[in-house]
């Protein structure tokens, strides 16, 4: 099947959200999470694609507009929460799409199909809650589903799980104490748990010659999941035997005599630096022993990895993530696993991955969508078939920016 061909098949929006940095001015972790979000996106219909690049505008965006891009008179504006950059993910629920960080409200962005465009409607203000984790999760119960979210704080070393109705009013709250400050971006939620790890970190900070802070996970301790039995809220702790710390999680299996996590953990991380080694592990969380087993497959191991993505092939789960070569730092190619089963890895010379793939099924062959950039930025939409490797790479023509997460929104007005 050719590029046209192919693209005639699929109808929708492939967007990737990201912080609106230039990559080779990226020194540290910092900096990724400190850019206002940009959404980098395709719209794709009847063989063709139309490119667009808009920023979320934030109360963060708003203010650095109207005072430094603009340079108009200083007024009695409010001072915006200066974290409030909602660059990490995108969260698309009853038809609505918001653009998320966890240390903000959600903000309602507008995919139009007709325009091609997307707008930015407004910051959801919700009653009794500062934050909403950029890793919110759908519930569903016999009759009706709800939003699961959490919001953290450091100095008081708690969580505050929230169930939330369709139209984020509260439903419940859970306080979590914690034996750390707690910095958590993603949880797991299953239909009997709310699972938590709480990591060691250092905090090096230096206020004199100027300003600098320097925040190290403390390999020396221990991290702890903290599993929430949804049935009675009791909370039970599970130690690990060094300090490992998750971004994402991708699948979990419970049964009575223990929970199995599979996910990137990390050994080491230190948010001054760019340098982010996730080894992709399974974690057997024992109910009897309260203790947490880690199992590494060799052939993984070789393979630096995150933003792990699960698809379905032949009636089998598998995960795709991006990986990292190590001599540039750069996002070369995917890693294909099933389970703690390496299957497969796949290169693209002279490109990088700007971000987080969406996988769909055409056809009943599996392909990814992403966007890759060459050595001077230059884009390029990619589709990619993940079982015969053969990859359609479109130029944007454009110079873009590297991401964090996606999503794709089917063009309903096209089915």
């Amino acid at each position: 099947m050719g590029q046209k061909g192919l693209l005639q098949k699929i109808n929708g929006f492939y967007g990737l959200i990201g912080p609106n940095i230039e990559r080779k001015k990226t020194k540290s972790i910092y900096d990724l999470f400190m850019g206002n979000g940009i959404v980098q996106g395709v719209f794709i219909e009847d063989g063709s694609i139309t490119y667009i690049k808009q920023e979320v505008e934030t109360d963060k965006f708003k203010m650095e507009d109207h005072y430094l891009r603009k340079r108009k008179p200083i007024l009695m504006l409010p001072i915006p929460n200066i974290l409030g950059v909602a660059n990490t993910a995108f969260f698309h629920f009853k038809n609505k799409t918001y653009a998320l960080f966890e240390r903000d409200l959600p903000y309602v962005i507008d995919i139009d199909f007709n325009q091609k465009k997307m707008n930015t409607l407004g910051k959801c203000e919700i009653e009794d809650i500062a934050h909403f984790s950029a890793h919110t999760k759908i519930r569903y119960s016999d009759d009706y589903s709800y939003i699961e979210t959490i919001d953290y704080d450091l100095l008081q070393k708690k969580v505050k799980v929230y169930q939330l109705d369709p139209y984020f009013r509260i439903l419940s709250t859970l306080k979590i104490p914690m034996k750390y400050a707690p910095m958590v971006h993603d949880f797991i939620s299953t239909p009997n748990s709310i699972i938590l790890l709480n990591s060691p970190f250092m905090a090096d900070i230096h206020l004199l010659p100027h300003f600098s802070a320097k925040i190290k996970l403390d390999v020396t301790k221990s991290s702890i999941f903290y599993v929430v039995e949804r049935e009675n809220n009791r909370i039970e702790r599970y130690y690990v035997d060094q300090g490992i710390y998750i971004f994402h999680y991708t699948d979990v299996y419970e049964t009575e005599k223990e929970i199995t996590i599979y996910a990137p953990v990390h050994p080491s991380l230190d948010f001054s630096k760019l340098e982010i080694k996730g080894k992709y592990r399974k974690l057997v969380l024992n109910k009897q022993t309260r203790t947490v087993q880690i199992e590494q497959n060799p052939e993984l191991e070789k393979w630096n990895v995150e933003f792990p993505v699960p698809f379905y092939h032949e009636n089998k789960k598998k995960i795709i993530m991006r990986y990292v070569d190590e001599t540039n730092w750069l996002n070369t190619g995917f890693v294909i696993c099933h389970k703690l089963e390496f299957e497969k890895h796949i290169r693209f010379q002279g490109r990088c991955i700007c971000g987080e793939p969406s996988v769909l099924t055409i056809d009943l062959d599996t392909y990814a969508l992403f966007f890759t950039i060459d050595k001077d930025d230059n884009g390029y939409f990619n589709v990619l078939n993940l079982m015969t490797e053969k990859n359609e790479e479109i130029p944007m023509n454009e110079k873009m920016k590297i991401g964090f997460h996606s999503l794709f929104l089917p063009n309903m007005n096209a089915i």
